[in-house]
């Protein structure tokens, strides 16, 4: 099981992004691209993937709860 951090920068705080829908996108995009096996890719691999998907400013991934890495844009 994979645990994904996402982080996305906004401009005011009123809102910008909705964080429950925007969850829902990347989970739903995961799940229609993936079907929930992501094979053999690193956990590099899989937030830069989301990182450049999503326009993200960092993005976590962690397989166990514990080790994964963390790509920065």
């Amino acid at each position: 099981m994979f645990h994904v951090e996402a982080m996305k920068q906004v401009s005011h705080d009123n809102r910008e992004i909705e964080i429950i829908r925007f969850k829902r996108e990347m989970t739903s995009w995961i799940e229609q691209n993936y079907k929930g096996n992501f094979e053999s890719m690193s956990c590099e691999h899989i937030a830069t993937v989301l990182l450049k998907m999503f326009d993200l400013d960092s993005c976590t991934v962690l397989e166990d709860g514990e080790n994964g890495a963390m790509v920065k844009k």
